[in-house]
Order: C-alpha cells, then structure tokens, then sequence
C-alpha cells in the first residue's frame, strides 16, 4: 500500500452548454470528445499511457465558496482506439464504481506486481475510500469491452491556478491505465487514447465548474514532452515537490461562448 501523496503515475456527470461555433453545439463531453478526438489526430495522440503526476497538499489549499455541482453519477459514451490497428471501439466514461476497483484488483494488480511500474502496490480502493469522501474530489474511470481500462480522481475544489493566483483550477491528483494499454509493457497496446480521453474530461469538468477549462497536475521525469504535446503550459519545477515540473493546461479568462471557440480553433491546421 504506497503512502498518500506519492508520485501516481498519471496513464471525465454533465451539464449541457448550448455555446457555439459556426452554429455546431456540443451536448456533452461524448459529443465534444468525439470532435476533439478527430481534431487532436495522430499527431497528438500518445504513443504510450504512461503519464505522471503527482497529489499536491501545499498552501495552494483555499475557501471556496460551493461551485456549480452536477450529478455524480457519470455515463459518456467514447471512443478509443486499437493499439493494432487503430481501429475506433466504442467505450464508455463512468463514474467510479466497486466493478471497477474489483477489475483493478483481479486482473491489473496481478499483472503491475510482476513490474517495475511506479503503481505496481497503489491501493485504489483506499484512494476512492479516502478522498471522495470529501466532495473536494471524484473519481472516474472508462469501460471498454466490460473490463476498466483507466481510472482517474481530480480535486474540483481547493486548488489555484499558477498563472492567474485568483482562479480555481481541477487538479488531475491520480490517473492511470491498465496495463495492457502502456508500450512499455505490451506493444501493441490494446486500447489507445485512454490517458488522453482521461485529462480531456477533466478539461471539461474544469469548463462545467466555471473554471475556464484550467487543469494542473505534477510531472514526473520523463512526462514532460506528452504534456507539452497536449499544449500544456511547463510551470517549472516545484520546490516543494522534489523539483518535479508543474504543468497546466491554461488560457485566459473569457466568456463561455468564446471558450467553445477556443477549444475547437487550438487544434485547427493540425
């Protein structure tokens, strides 16, 4: 069982937004993940899962006020894709639930135990027991094929920008995928896009919360240029983190309506 606030290796319910571009809606995260997926291409899709952060308990702790709640209960249906062939397959964003612990169990931890991975002894179980206790954070995690494929827990609340010190952030504190979907331990993996499904739905939780779509999280050694790939802002390294890099995904602040606009035109002339 690792410590609480170790370095996890880092591998998204909704509120409809009637905002627009050239008049096109997203009803939800499936709708605008299936346009993202198509606008992000080969070029930004990983190679490997294999993300890093790490769970922050500094000062960046703050009093909020309550933000905009939405169910708990999530079901957005997505696709992933082959690690064969890169054909897509149907798979589906939940919130976190006792199969999905049971799957990590039975057949993740088997095989993350004969490894060197950085996650081969985390207790997921007593992470959602923990922390989602606490409505500060939620956990989710996506199905493909009736077997868990990732899982990540986010804290909605307690957390600030390092750009802009007066905005709220979610900051991504665990995430990670099974271990049949990283390259270093099986190639070709079998599913593709998990980690990158994972950070996108905690963008658009940002965007629910009224948060701008800013996500943080830590980066371990190695991490840095998938992040910087998905256009994240590299921080510099924190102190007070064992000089591990900060990284967020930030743009200034503007109105809903524009944020759709944005969304869609960073990934143009990819």
């Amino acid at each position: 069982m690792e410590p609480l606030g170790t370095p996890v290796i880092s591998s998204m319910g909704t509120v409809p937004h009637t905002a627009t571009k050239n008049r096109s809606t997203f009803k939800d995260f499936s709708e605008l993940w299936k346009h993202r997926k198509q606008s992000l291409g080969k070029e930004l899709a990983p190679k490997s899962d294999r993300l890093y952060c790490l769970h922050v308990e500094q000062n960046l702790l703050c009093n909020f006020s309550q933000p905009e709640e939405v169910s708990m209960t999530t079901q957005q249906i997505i696709q992933l894709e082959r690690g064969v062939n890169g054909v897509e397959v149907e798979a589906v964003l939940v919130s976190l639930t006792d199969k999905n612990l049971i799957d990590v169990e039975r057949y993740w931890q088997p095989r993350l135990e004969e490894t060197s991975e950085a996650d081969q002894f985390w207790d997921w179980e007593q992470k959602h027991r923990i922390y989602t206790r606490n409505a500060q954070y939620e956990s989710y995690a996506i199905e493909c094929e009736g077997m868990t494929q990732g899982l990540m827990l986010i804290a909605i609340r307690g957390y600030r920008s390092w750009v802009e010190a007066q905005r709220r952030i979610v900051y991504v504190h665990s995430i990670a995928t099974a271990p049949w979907n990283r390259t270093q331990l099986q190639n070709p993996v079998e599913y593709r896009l998990v980690g990158t499904t994972l950070l996108e739905f905690a963008r658009f939780r940002s965007y629910e919360l009224g948060y701008g779509r800013l996500v943080g999280l830590h980066a371990l050694p190695g991490a840095e240029g998938f992040y910087r790939k998905l256009h994240f802002m590299d921080c510099g390294v924190d102190e007070e983190k064992e000089n591990l890099a900060y990284f967020e995904w930030y743009q200034r602040q503007s109105t809903q309506s524009d944020e759709w606009d944005e969304w869609e035109d960073e990934t143009d002339g990819i």
